[in-house]
């Protein structure tokens, strides 16, 4: 049986490469392996027959068609378990480094960027469905990491080969819809690896600066979670919490009325940021109903609001943090581009000075200090860059405004800053001190 399957491979291989039917050809050599080995049915012999002639394919440089040997042999062994899925696990590894290590770094090397995407779908897609549908017991982590990191791959794809940012972030985004699927918890930290290349990017590639940050901004708005109807129940109840005079009191209910949309990408964020609300909450009325209400109280003042206070700040900072750096791409002599900038500055700006009423109060600050940092940081180092604009647009009036306002952000809040001394240059600059490091 051997010496049979030998001799047609070849030969199918070589009328394959001839005729480019590989489809028939893998069908009729299908039926063949299964032909030959019916009668004592010997899996891995046809599994071995699946690897040998997906390989062949691949030595012969025929891509697509080894690609389609390969999915044979992970069809096959998935319709045949095994006890414990080892062998499954291990041809899907086996597949896969294959396709990742030889044939899409041919496609790279050959510029078939396409081919190559679509090659790490066909993993993403795959894995689900077998996790889905076959072994539902296959190692969470390993199914994740393997799906986030083919994420990855396509992303670099679409950036660094193909020049397209706008699939590039939208691959980012299939990457938290997916975390968001499966309720993984390091969604923020992916958040803020993506802001981080994002920047990198844009360091090293100054001409696509402005469509990488103007994108950058959309992403980080599309992803925020709402925190401040979290944040005006949180504070109504630590309030009424010191005011209790009778222990007896039930002063508040755990659970929590603040309404989210439930679209995705956030909806299971969503679910997870109030079912965490609800736990901090329920740590407090454990300490109440033990009459330990100074345990109680803490909770709140160094848990729960500077959790939600926190959280809000950073999504302001990132959004401001852009403004800012469009503002700066186009900073320019020409009147036109500096007064681009100044609506640019005046953007980070109203993101703190309209939510002074509400937000960014003494109370907040002395709850969270990193949070009156971001704020007096920001709104300082804004009103001294329009200031030196507007003497370029020969706008004193303007500049002395706006210079006046940095003095008094700074005046006010000058425990939040340091200065940086520069003897080679003879400059001082001035930026806010370290964020300070929270155990919520």
């Amino acid at each position: 049986m051997t010496m049979v399957l030998s001799h047609f491979r070849d030969q199918f291989i070589a009328e394959c490469k001839k005729r480019h039917c590989l489809r028939l050809v893998i069908q009729i050599y299908q039926k063949l392996i299964l032909l030959l080995f019916q009668h004592q049915y010997d899996t891995m012999k046809i599994i071995d027959e699946y690897e040998i002639i997906a390989a062949k394919l691949n030595v012969k440089h025929l891509l697509e068609d080894a690609v389609i040997g390969y999915e044979n042999l992970l069809e096959f062994v998935c319709l045949h378990h095994t006890t414990g899925y080892f062998i499954e696990d291990d041809k899907i590894a086996f597949v896969f480094c294959i396709w990742k290590d030889e044939i899409i770094k041919k496609y790279l090397s050959e510029d078939k960027f396409d081919s190559a995407i679509n090659l790490h779908y066909k993993m993403i897609r795959f894995l689900e469905q077998y996790r889905l549908n076959i072994n539902t017991e296959y190692d969470f982590r390993e199914f994740t990491q393997r799906i986030l990191q083919n994420y990855d791959d396509i992303a670099i794809i679409y950036q660094m080969k193909k020049n397209d940012f706008d699939q590039t972030m939208n691959i980012y985004q299939e990457q938290i819809e997916f975390m968001a699927k499966y309720q993984l918890e390091t969604i923020q930290s992916l958040i803020n690896t993506i802001i981080l290349n994002c920047q990198q990017f844009a360091a090293a590639h100054q001409e696509q600066a402005l469509e990488v940050y103007l994108k950058l901004a959309n992403f980080i708005q599309k992803n925020r979670l709402e925190y401040l109807s979290h944040l005006s129940l949180a504070c109504q109840e630590f309030n009424r919490l010191k005011l209790v005079s009778d222990k007896n009191q039930q002063y508040l209910d755990s659970s929590d009325d603040a309404t989210n949309g439930n679209d995705l990408p956030n909806s299971w964020r969503i679910v997870d940021l109030k079912q965490r609300v609800f736990d901090y909450k329920e740590k407090t009325n454990y300490y109440f109903n033990n009459n330990e209400l100074d345990k109680a109280i803490k909770v709140y003042r160094t848990e729960l609001l500077p959790f939600l206070l926190e959280n809000h700040g950073r999504d302001d900072e990132q959004m401001a943090t852009c403004y800012k750096q469009i503002a700066t791409l186009y900073y320019g002599e020409n009147e036109k581009d500096a007064r681009m900038a100044l609506n640019y500055y005046q953007k980070a700006i109203d993101i703190y000075e309209t939510q002074e009423d509400n937000f960014y109060t003494e109370h907040v600050f002395e709850l969270n200090t990193n949070i009156c940092r971001r704020y007096a940081g920001i709104l300082f180092t804004c009103y001294n860059f329009m200031k030196t604009i507007f003497i370029l647009l020969n706008d004193e009036n303007s500049s002395k405004i706006c210079q006046q306002k940095g003095i008094d952000i700074y005046e006010k809040h000058k425990d939040q800053f340091q200065f940086y001394g520069n003897l080679l240059t003879n400059t001082v600059t001035v930026e806010i001190r370290p964020f300070v490091e929270l155990n919520y």
